[in-house]
């Protein structure tokens, strides 16, 4: 049997001396109980194995508050993400050239820049005996 198992023994046969329901630690009836009276032992008893549970139950009881404060900061940094991190990469999918490839890209934009644009130089006019050429 461990100490804790022990001590709850112990107390619950202090507490069970009192002839009746034990009034809280250091409230009014408590005061007004006669010095050494089984309920006045019994209330204390009751508080101090209150406090002792509660010391049997801290690093499980941090651990699952911490879990559950790791889980909720997971959740928040999730919907902030899905706020506004998805919406951002779902507009730049949406952009032309996204999910082509490098050369396919390349290729594309050298076809582009060879096309002929208004205004453009096409090179000097050769001449040749029979009259001007266009250069090819």
């Amino acid at each position: 049997m461990d100490a804790s198992s022990r001590r709850r023994r112990w107390a619950y046969s202090l507490i069970g001396k009192a002839a009746s329901p034990p009034p809280p630690y250091g409230s009014a009836a408590w005061l007004a109980l006669p010095e050494g009276s089984a309920e006045k032992i019994a209330s204390v008893v009751v508080a101090a194995e209150a406090w002792a549970v509660d010391g049997d139950d801290i690093p499980e009881r941090m651990r699952r508050d911490l879990a559950d404060q790791h889980d909720a900061e997971d959740r928040l940094r999730r919907e902030q993400f899905d706020a506004t991190v998805v919406p951002l990469v779902t507009a730049l999918a949406l952009r032309p050239g996204i999910g082509t490839t490098y050369a396919e890209r390349r290729a594309r934009e050298l076809a582009d820049a060879m096309k002929p644009r208004p205004n453009d130089f096409l090179g000097r006019r050769r001449r040749s005996a029979q009259g001007p050429v266009d250069a090819a």
